[in-house]
């Protein structure tokens, strides 16, 4: 018995200094849609949603294609019950399967990252988040997200049937997080500014996976151990450095290595600029 102990304990040290070597920030994974990447989130008695409480959804990803549909979290079970949240064209896309599909008001862009969030309160409203700032609201009169099915990440099947896989998504994740509350505005701006307190363990988080160890298991770090299992055939490396810096070609500090704009982005004269037009009958000028 005493040795099992100072064997869990050894394990958590080994853990935990790997940890302090990787912020969460450090990595994403790639969910290469050619690979055939993707994750087994929880078992089938894991989220398993009440919609008698909030939640609020949260993932920071980067997709490959607009046109495409990624899916970031699914649970379907028989029935054709349960819920999904992704992107679908470029806009932010919660499904209640076999009821109806919501989206968001406004797209996101291929090759670049975005934090994206979705938020259930208890009395019937939908509002979507882009990069920190509110989208749109919608009032949904559903309240049945259980199924008898695992949760999935970057994968489609036929139907609610888990051993018949007919596509794999193709796109980045960083984080994803689940919480049975309704996060504030402020906090929803401090997770695209990346408030690291916000993602630590408390009393309202359900899940929380943010991807900074490689390797094949994925951590929940909410405290409620729902670890998840990375997929990928033929040894691939799935693992993507995060690299912070301008991702704007046009500021006079680009960075052509950066895939996360880390807000720096410096202009000259502050993009004070005058665009003249000048003709024999035309004299005037635009300031931007």
């Amino acid at each position: 018995m005493q040795e099992l102990k100072l064997m869990k304990l050894f394990i958590i040290l080994i853990f935990l200094s790997l940890s302090m070597g990787n912020t969460y920030e450090d990595l994403s994974l790639d969910l290469n849609g050619n690979n055939g990447t993707y994750i087994h989130l929880a078992g089938p008695n894991d989220l398993n949603l009440n919609l008698e409480f909030p939640l609020t959804f949260y993932s920071r990803i980067m997709i490959d294609d607009i046109n495409e549909e990624d899916i970031i979290a699914i649970k379907r079970g028989p029935g054709n019950r349960g819920w999904m949240f992704g992107i679908d064209s470029g806009k932010i896309k919660f499904t209640f399967f076999g009821i109806q599909d919501y989206y968001s008001l406004n797209q996101i862009s291929s090759n670049k990252f975005y934090d994206v969030a979705v938020i259930l309160t208890s009395d019937s409203k939908l509002r979507f988040y882009i990069d920190g700032q509110f989208d749109s609201e919608i009032s949904y009169g559903h309240s049945y997200l259980s199924s008898g099915n695992d949760v999935f990440s970057g994968v489609a099947f036929d139907g609610n049937d888990q051993n018949d896989i007919v596509s794999f998504n193709d796109f980045l994740i960083n984080n994803l997080t689940i919480w049975n509350k309704v996060l504030s505005d402020s906090d929803i701006r401090g997770l695209s500014n990346n408030n690291r307190s916000l993602y630590i363990h408390d009393n309202f988080q359900l899940f929380n996976w943010y991807y900074n160890l490689p390797g094949l298991q994925l951590y929940d770090h909410s405290g409620n151990d729902n670890h998840g299992t990375i997929y990928w055939n033929g040894g691939v490396n799935a693992w993507v450095e995060n690299i912070f810096g301008c991702t704007d070609p046009v500021a006079t500090n680009y960075n052509a290595d950066a895939n996360l704009d880390d807000g720096s982005c410096e202009y000259p004269n502050n993009a004070n600029y005058t665009l003249s037009f000048n003709d024999q009958n035309i004299n005037s000028h635009v300031v931007v």
